[in-house]
């Protein structure tokens, strides 16, 4: 019994069929006990109007003065009328007595009655019998409404079982209906639902119903292809969100969005927490007020944000604070958005330490090129003007930048011209050479000259191809090297002198020793001959 109303709760067949039998149910029954009362009522009629017909024959058949005295006439009229079944009791009384009676006994069988009859349910009419304008008795009927009870009761039966027959016929009908055209396309519809609910948007409802089924079956089809075409949208969305997370992680830069109306960090990427030292959850919870050090409060926050609204856009040079309390060099460009309705600030923050330092190192170079005591110049490849003179190019020389702007370096090397200067430099440019080195003369602009080593090269400034020149003035150089010249002709000269000197000692010592060495040779011949006479003599 429990198990029903777990059943009528989740199966909407069920229901239908509790439903439909119930209704059936109600129908027929509401319908029968109607039309048991107007069978009853009609039967009641019928049986009224027969009692009727039956009173007045017999009031007509006993309509003689005679039938007092004829007892046994008065009992054929009695039994023939009580040979109706529906007949309960006949009374013939005379005008002063009770004469002649019968009624049904308990196995309905007709006997003798007294004056008085007692029943159940009876239809009872009583008629006076008269002959001519006198009154000579009375006679009394009474109708049983025992067999129009049983066989209305029959009637009645037989029609319940008609009806249940045909009200079984009717439900299953009603039934096969419902399956065909609402519950199966319902369960298809619940099918397709379950399936979209579970990520399988394949499935489609076929029904070709023009109804409202077949309504619903076409838009949960409509409602599948947008919610397919949603979720397809949501995962690329999704991808490109997370590809987008990912590149922004990913990149070198800190970039955090900041709510404009409390300067709250919205979303920062893993770039932000590790050049910070804080984790993101951190981060989330902190305003830019708590990092830029440029910005000690919310007021000097807004002026900020108001700026960058009227712009559009700015490039801020600032520093940020880490979580250990140092301090790190940043250039952010931040720019106002609005999205959803709601302001932000989408700010882009680059560590430039190494930028400050390589410039630091940028400025320091060319302090030490410009504080060169050598001469450095850089001029155009193509228009030879210079670009760039060092202090010490430019004192020796005693122009200005702006004067050296417009001379080129035959100006200043009176040894070459146009021509001869492009030949000179044609190895550098065509890359057969790295570097060249030459001497010449540079010409001051008081006139003077001095004579200087030039190392020339290849490379590139703002862009554009350029020559750099090292210059060394050689003026002392050349001093001392035409020194050296005249003490290397004076020891030259003596050297001179003591070569010969050594060239005649060498040839005495040459002629000394050629005679040393004949006077040697002719020593070891006379030992030799001696050696040989003694040879001889020990002989003989």
């Amino acid at each position: 019994m429990m198990a029903l109303p777990n059943i009528l709760s989740r199966s909407l067949r069920a229901r239908i069929i509790v439903t439909l039998v119930v209704i059936v149910a109600f129908v027929l029954t509401l319908f029968e006990l109607y039309g048991y009362r107007v069978e009853q009522k009609s039967a009641i009629l019928e049986l009224e109007a027969f009692a009727q017909r039956k009173i007045d024959r017999l009031a007509g058949n006993l309509s003689s003065p005679l039938w007092e005295l004829d007892d046994l006439w008065v009992d054929q009229i009695i039994d023939s009328e009580m040979t109706d079944e529906n007949v309960y009791a006949l009374l013939v009384c005379g005008e002063e007595m009770f004469h002649r009676g019968k009624v049904r006994d308990e196995q309905w069988q007709a006997v003798d009655t007294p004056d008085e009859v007692f029943g159940g349910d009876l239809i009872s009419l009583t008629r006076d019998v008269v002959y001519g304008p006198e009154k000579i008795g009375i006679v009394t009927i009474h109708l049983s409404k025992k067999f129009m009870e049983e066989r209305l009761r029959q009637k009645v039966t037989y029609g319940v079982v008609t009806q249940l027959c045909l009200s079984g016929f009717l439900v299953i009908f009603l039934l096969f209906f419902l399956n065909r055209f609402i519950l199966q396309p319902l369960q298809a519809v619940l099918a397709t639902a379950k399936a979209v609910g579970e990520g399988d948007y394949s499935r489609d409802i076929t029904i070709s119903q023009n109804d409202e089924i077949g309504m619903l079956a076409r838009e949960v089809n409509l409602m599948k292809t947008k919610i397919a075409s949603r979720e397809q949208e949501r995962r690329e969305a999704a991808e490109q969100l997370q590809f987008f997370r990912t590149f922004v992680d990913q990149a070198q830069d800190a970039i955090f969005i900041v709510a404009a109306d409390t300067g709250r960090f919205v979303e920062v990427n893993e770039q932000a927490s590790v050049s910070l030292g804080y984790s993101r959850e951190e981060l989330l919870a902190m305003k830019v007020t708590d990092i830029q050090v440029a910005l000690p409060d919310a007021k000097h926050f807004d002026l900020l944000v108001e700026k960058i609204k009227k712009q559009g856009g700015m490039l801020i040079d600032g520093e940020h604070r880490r979580q250990d309390g140092s301090r790190v060099p940043v250039e952010v460009s931040a720019k106002h958005v609005v999205i959803g309705g709601r302001e932000y600030i989408i700010a882009s923050a680059r560590d430039v330490s190494d930028k400050l330092l390589a410039r630091k190192h940028v400025t320091d170079l060319a302090q030490i090129v410009e504080d060169s005591l050598n001469e450095v110049y850089i001029f155009d490849t193509q228009t030879f003007h210079f670009m760039v003179a060092n202090r010490g190019g430019r004192e020796n020389l005693g122009y200005t930048m702006e004067e050296l702007h417009g001379l080129t370096p035959m100006d200043i090397k009176p040894e070459h011209t146009q021509e001869s200067f492009q030949a000179l430099v044609q190895p550098l440019l065509s890359g057969t050479q790295d570097k060249l080195e030459f001497n010449t003369v540079h010409q001051r602009k008081d006139g003077s000259t001095y004579p200087v080593e030039i190392h020339l090269q290849l490379s590139s400034y703002l862009g554009r191809a350029v020559f750099v020149a090292i210059i060394l003035d050689i003026s002392e150089r050349k001093r001392t090297e035409d020194e050296l010249r005249i003490y290397q002709e004076e020891l030259e000269s003596i050297v001179q002198e003591r070569t010969t000197e050594l060239e005649k000692k060498n040839q005495d010592l040459e002629r000394m020793n050629r005679l040393f060495v004949d006077r040697e040779l002719r020593i070891k011949e006379l030992r030799e001959q001696v050696a040989k006479l003694k040879a001889r003599q020990k002989l003989s």
